[in-house]
């Protein structure tokens, strides 16, 4: 008789046990329902601080506008999506061809191929607003935009080479922003900036192969395009609010890069020998190779011409060496706070039809046309 109590009464405990366990399960479900409903009707609820981690499709997990190749540790643009980008309090849409470019249906590569980074790209724009479309619409140019959030040269020059096996374009134009030597420390190793792997050692056939067919996203990994992921891990990596005022003499991590002289000069040693090669190869094609530094003077960094007389002088320097032309723009950004977006510094409508007239002029069609 003991043992039948005792047997019921453990069988009621786990019956009260799992009855709590259920509560809990449906009540934590609710409750990351809830705050998913939130994020996505009342975005602002999480602050500026947490709104770029949260909204951002600036990344490779499902919902964001990357694949990642394995072998060369870059991302490409996933082909034919549309989603929102979002940065800073800027939104817009971001719609990508068949190739994974963000370039309306059918736009012609024969052209002008545009490398860049997110100022090329038009984050914080609509296609409607950036370089690319300026080129076409006011000036009767063929441009093809490649550029992409984020790249440097070695993206732009492995990204030139995939487009040399197939385009045949009249004109190549590489964009070189202030960034673009500390991001290069971010995305190769100290050896592999040496020696520049992806000249001779990258199968060029097998990459296109690859990114031409990107692995599907798993339905393992399928979670992370909730908000509420996306703000755990904004939480989880964020650094702890800065306790003191900056230091109003410490000069931007993207300074330091370029006028620290151990600093510059394996990166500049990098752009002699790829521009060096770049330059041959579309030379040997009949392609015109131009190089602009995208000079914003002090408008966006302060105290940033130090940094990009430096960066224009190596660019020049290297230009005379292997015949291309080189380009500043900071004439066309003085005194135009309208060029640049508030609380983030990348191109308005204004910044990018400015260098679209810039680009028209100073590169002029091949003599051919």
């Amino acid at each position: 008789m003991r043992a039948t109590i005792g047997t019921a009464h453990r069988s009621s405990i786990g019956r009260r046990l799992a009855g709590a366990a259920l509560v809990a399960v449906v009540s934590l479900a609710f409750g990351l329902a809830s705050i998913e409903a939130v994020l996505r009707l009342a975005p602002g609820v999480v602050g500026a601080r947490f709104a770029n981690a949260v909204f951002s499709t600036y990344h490779d997990d499902p919902g964001g506008i990357y694949f990642r190749d394995r072998e060369t540790r870059m991302n490409f643009m996933r082909p034919e999506l549309a989603t929102r980008g979002y940065w800073n309090g800027h939104a817009w849409l971001h719609r990508t061809d068949a190739d994974g470019f963000r370039n309306p249906p059918g736009t012609a590569s024969d052209g002008l191929l545009l490398f860049g980074d997110s100022m090329i790209y038009g984050h914080g724009v609509e296609e409607e607003e950036t370089v690319a479309h300026f080129l076409r619409s006011e000036h009767g140019r063929a441009a093809y935009s490649m550029a992409r959030q984020g790249d440097t040269l070695f993206q732009e020059y492995v990204l030139a080479r995939l487009a040399l096996a197939r385009l045949r374009p009249e004109q190549l134009l590489l964009f070189v922003f202030l960034n673009d030597f500390e991001d290069m420390t971010a995305y190769r190793k100290p050896e592999q900036i040496t020696g520049a792997p992806e000249i001779d050692h990258l199968d060029y056939a097998e990459l296109a192969a690859r990114v031409r067919d990107p692995e599907a996203d798993g339905l393992r990994k399928q979670y992370r395009r909730l908000r509420v992921w996306r703000l755990y891990e904004g939480l989880r990596k964020a650094p702890p609010a800065p306790t003191a005022a900056p230091d109003p003499d410490a000069l931007h991590p993207s300074l330091v890069a370029i006028l620290d002289d151990a600093r510059f000069a394996p990166v500049a040693d990098y752009y002699r020998r790829v521009l060096g090669d770049l330059a041959a190869r579309t030379r040997a094609r009949g392609i015109e190779l131009s190089v602009v530094l995208l000079d914003l003077g002090d408008e966006v960094i302060p105290k940033a011409i130090p940094a990009q007389d430096r960066l224009h002088a190596l660019l020049a320097e290297i230009g005379r060496e292997n015949e291309f032309r080189v380009l500043s723009t900071r004439s066309i950004y003085a005194g135009c706070p309208e060029c640049f977006l508030a609380g983030d510094g990348h191109l308005t409508r204004e910044g990018h039809r400015r260098l679209a007239e810039f680009v028209h002029r100073e590169v002029p069609r091949p003599a051919a046309h």
